[in-house]
């Protein structure tokens, strides 16, 4: 059989064109990709910056860099004692150790004849006793009278106690407004009880004198009615002090000071102590 194929002139432009997908898909491709590769670079953004964070956070504190802190210290005030080396520069005469001088004294009176009597006193063991004779008189009562000078160790106080070698007839005066009392006891009178008084005031600038009071009997001191004798009146202490019927010595006790200012009321009142300790036994 015969088949008559009839062949058609076709116009190329009558051919329908027909889409082309491979050149679309990749052309697809090629918008796309940058998206992708935006989309990548963001997670990997994102996830380093995580990752960093959790290592950060998993750290241990020391591998941490840390400001340091400053710290404050607050100044600390220290009081400290003085050492004994420097109490005893402030006050050399701190810490003295005593010793007791005793005084024999011969003595003759027409009613009493010839006796001894001793007298003692106490002073720092390292300040000086010096006795000095006076010249001998045929009046005196008292025989071998002398002068009796005590001199601290760096010549700072003298103190000199003279007692009256001939008669006595006492004087009263009126209470020193700058009295300093050394000792203050119960004494016996021949009218009952007294206090008596050993006092030191000045006579002038560094100069003092020691003497003794009492008050009237059963009364406490008035110092606007009670007087001051000339002297001390060394007798016995209580509760021997009638003995020998109220027996004493009068003497004179003086004092000079030539040290430092500040020192002045340290080394006064050691010498209070050694005037409070003439006495008789």
């Amino acid at each position: 059989m015969d088949m008559n194929i009839s062949t058609q002139q076709v116009n190329p432009s009558e051919i329908p064109v027909q889409p082309q997908p491979i050149q679309s898909h990749v052309n697809n491709q090629k918008r796309f990709f940058p998206i992708v590769l935006g989309v990548i670079i963001l997670l990997l953004v994102v996830g380093g910056g995580a990752y960093y964070l959790g290592t950060q956070q998993n750290k241990p504190m020391s591998q941490i860099t840390q400001q340091p802190t400053p710290i404050v210290t607050t100044p600390t005030t220290e009081i400290s004692q003085p050492s004994q080396t420097e109490a005893s520069v402030a006050n050399p005469v701190a810490n003295l150790t005593w010793k007791t001088q005793k005084i024999s004294i011969e003595e003759e009176t027409a009613i009493r004849g010839k006796q001894t009597i001793n007298m003692e006193l106490k002073l720092p063991s390292d300040w000086t006793f010096q006795t000095t004779p006076v010249a001998s008189n045929p009046d005196n009562m008292i025989k071998n009278c002398s002068t009796y000078t005590i001199v601290s160790k760096d010549q700072a106080i003298r103190l000199t106690l003279q007692p009256i070698c001939q008669g006595w007839a006492g004087k009263s005066s009126s209470w020193p407004t700058d009295a300093v009392i050394a000792f203050q006891r119960s004494c016996a009178g021949n009218d009952g009880a007294h206090t008596c008084y050993r006092v030191r005031y000045s006579t002038t600038s560094n100069n003092y004198n020691y003497v003794d009071a009492m008050t009237e009997p059963n009364r406490p001191l008035d110092k606007s009615k009670d007087q001051v004798q000339d002297t001390m009146i060394i007798g016995y202490t209580p509760p021997n002090d009638s003995k020998d019927d109220f027996f004493f010595i009068p003497g004179h006790l003086t004092t000079t000071y030539s040290g430092t200012a500040n020192q002045k009321d340290n080394y006064l009142s050691v010498a209070d102590q050694i005037a409070a300790s003439v006495t008789l036994l």
